[in-house]
């Protein structure tokens, strides 16, 4: 009888016991004293009248509230939850599985008294985390009962605003953490790609003054004729290699973009790009977006995350047109010599194909045998476009700026049978789709090309350098097999006793408090391997590889 009680109360808790017992087919005392007995059980906890506000005059903001909290010892959730239900503003807490720990209903007058709630009360409980709030634009049904009026059929259907692309691309998995990790007291963080030291003063210098002197206005959209000239220099300094600095260099907002967008510029709807994998997780968005369709080639230990001939054969298609090639790779650190390079040159050659090289981490490369630019290789410049950021090398990160070298002699022919050439439509997308890096910025960036910029950062490099020396020492001696950390700032290994990458994440920050990259970001077969990074400072990598060693 209780059952068939709550179900029909549950729905109209205004029905008198009279009604109730016919409808159940019970005497009314049953029925009364059944009800009586739940209320003393706790499982009928009150009677509430739904209410649709937004009938009403009465301005009302509801709002569901994600939280994130580290668990008491010996308490669990329910201390924390209690703190939580005690304010007034809160409706209702649920205890969640999955990425947060509570769902939080509160009720506010204005959205401004729904945020304060959360900065002032919510989030600065000791145990809190992260939150992450949204708020309620217009009930449709509501514990059971429809509050919108029936939508009639339109003379013309509803169309989603979202492009389809976007929404087949899944979150980044390397970013959702970092919430975390900023609230985590003791955590050493080696898992973010991001330099901690300061950019070289001397590079600040060139744009703290170029600021001062009021020079904000807009740049050429291929860049400044001084930067491009110290780029010049440079790559014929460290690569040995030559260019045109007025028609071949390209000044970028940051490598990702740049590398962004190539793919719009040359990719037709349905043209494949081949991308190896575990690598940068910004290629196949990029791709995506494009209208192109992304071919991933899975890396493997045994080849030392390196794409061999027989892997490319296997992928390609008459619809290839692109290679993404990142050198060093992020995140295994794998690196190609000439010969290999050449390899991939010839193919492209042969099939029409563009090699997009990231160089992002070429300033990491130590050894002189080593190419530097996919322009040492004979034949590149008629395939490849080379994406060089100053990120890493001067701590650009935030500030954002790269550039592209695209050779001249980069020629295809169209679907129409005309000759064209690459670099003229490259610098048509950037005359009318790029306003130009800021002024600023570009003037901080030809500092780093100096002699004295360079030594500053080679000083940086070298400094992270031995942090990685430092990671893959510890790795050895607990006998973990590791790639990179020689001519890259990131170690990658196999994760410990068959974990999966987040698995061993949890493990590593709660046993350990360190934090790193869980492989499955970079890719499907990363799933089971863990990146650690080198941009912290000597004391933090000291102690997280001693808290690391204590684990194994």
């Amino acid at each position: 009888m209780r059952e068939k009680i709550l179900a029909v109360i549950e729905k109209n808790s205004r029905i008198d016991i009279h009604d109730l017992a016919i409808l159940l087919g019970e005497s009314e005392v049953a029925v009364a004293n059944e009800i009586a007995e739940m209320e003393k059980e706790h499982i009928i906890c009150g009677y509430h009248t739904l209410i649709n506000w937004d009938n009403t005059s009465e301005e009302k903001v509801v709002a569901l509230i994600e939280v994130k909290v580290t668990p008491q010892r010996g308490m669990g959730f329910d201390k924390i939850a209690e703190r939580i239900y005690q304010y007034s503003e809160v409706n209702a807490v649920y205890l969640m599985s999955g990425a947060f720990d509570f769902t939080v209903f509160i009720e506010g007058k204005t959205m401004r008294q729904v945020a304060q709630f959360v900065s002032d009360k919510l989030a600065p409980l000791d145990s809190v985390l992260s939150t992450a709030t949204h708020f309620v634009l217009k009930k449709y049904k509501d514990h059971g009962t429809v509050l919108c009026d029936e939508v009639q059929d339109a003379d013309y259907p509803v169309r989603n605003p979202l492009n389809e692309k976007i929404v087949s691309i899944p979150p980044s998995g390397i970013r959702k953490f970092f919430d975390i990790v900023s609230e985590m007291k003791d955590a050493i963080s080696l898992g973010v790609g991001e330099p901690d030291f300061d950019t070289p003063w001397h590079i600040r210098e060139e744009g703290i003054y170029s600021l001062e002197k009021g020079r904000t206005f807009y740049t050429s959209n291929a860049g400044l004729k001084d930067l491009k000239i110290e780029i010049h220099n440079y790559l014929e300094r460290r690569c040995n290699v030559c260019y045109d600095p007025d028609h071949e260099i390209m000044v970028t907002v940051g490598g990702s973009e740049a590398i962004d967008a190539a793919m719009r510029a040359m990719i037709d709807p349905g043209d494949e790009v081949l991308i190896p994998q575990p690598s940068y997780v910004s290629y196949t968005p990029c791709c995506v977006l494009a209208d192109g369709v992304p071919v991933p080639i899975e890396l493997e230990e045994k080849d030392r995350f390196r794409l061999t001939p027989e892997k490319l054969l296997e992928k390609i298609t008459p619809k290839t047109k692109i290679l993404v090639l990142p050198f060093p790779n992020n995140p295994t650190g794998a690196v190609y010599n000439k010969e290999q390079l050449k390899e991939w040159v010839d193919y492209a050659l042969a099939n029409n194909a563009v090699i997009l090289f990231d160089s992002a981490y070429e300033a990491f490369i130590s050894d002189p045998e080593l190419p530097r630019s996919i322009y040492a290789i004979e034949g590149a410049k008629k395939c490849a476009i080379e994406f060089c950021s100053l990120s890493k090398t001067a701590g650009f990160t935030g500030t954002r700026c790269g550039y592209t070298v695209v050779p001249r002699e980069l020629v295809f022919t169209a679907s129409n049978g005309q000759e064209m050439s690459l670099h003229a439509m490259w610098n048509r997308r950037q005359s009318t789709k790029f306003n130009g890096t800021s002024y600023i910025i570009q003037k901080g960036a030809a500092a780093v090309f100096t002699e004295e910029g360079m030594a500053q950062c080679r000083e940086n490099i070298a400094y992270y350098q031995e942090n990685a020396r430092i990671i893959a020492d510890t790795l050895k001696r607990r006998n973990i097999r590791f790639f990179g950390g020689v001519h890259s700032p990131y170690i990658w290994f196999e994760c410990p006793d068959g974990m999966e990458s987040w698995e061993f994440f949890d493990y590593l920050l709660n046993n350990a408090q360190v934090v790193g990259t869980p492989g499955a970001g970079f890719g499907e077969n990363g799933k089971n391997y863990f990146r650690l990074t080198s941009f912290n400072n000597h004391e933090n990598t000291i102690a997280a590889m001693k808290r690391f060693e204590h684990l194994f």
